[in-house]
């Protein structure tokens, strides 16, 4: 486990225009490798066959969850459904939600379960939704939104 594999990982994943599915367990055990490793990134970028992303247990507010979500949305109109599970949004992350989906027009399924989901996130992540009119499912299992009162 190094960097210079995880740049093979990116390179592998961006050639590959078959791969439909990425799931990311634990984004947070990346960071020591991904530090200064723009080709893992690179590669998820260039890669626009994957039409579903799942991450689990990752930082979006300022993580690598963050960083990858960020990179598989730049340039695939492909992206059809986003799930995820346990992931920290904290603050600012209803609006890293908003801006990264933003572009995705062919998302029908969005998966939001135990993030964490308070009235402010909800707040900052809905504006950016608005224009994902193929969106079929939303699905809000597990968070906290509402409950102020």
């Amino acid at each position: 486990k190094d960097s210079a594999d995880l740049a093979k990982l990116g390179d592998a994943i961006g050639a590959n225009t078959s791969l439909l599915q990425l799931n990311i367990h634990n984004a947070h055990e990346l960071v020591d490798m991904a530090a200064n490793n723009e080709d893992f990134f690179e590669g998820l970028k260039h890669n626009t066959s994957i039409s579903r992303l799942s991450l689990v247990d990752s930082n979006l507010s300022g993580g690598m969850g963050r960083d990858i979500l960020n990179a598989v949305v730049a340039n695939n109109s492909n992206l059809r459904s986003i799930g995820l599970h346990r992931c920290a949004l904290g603050n600012g992350g209803g609006g890293v939600l908003a801006s990264a989906v933003t572009g995705c027009t062919n998302m029908d399924h969005f998966t939001l379960v135990s993030c964490n989901i308070d009235d402010g996130i909800i707040a900052d992540f809905f504006p950016g939704i608005r224009g994902l009119h193929q969106l079929r499912t939303l699905d809000l299992k597990c968070n906290t939104f509402g409950r102020a009162g």
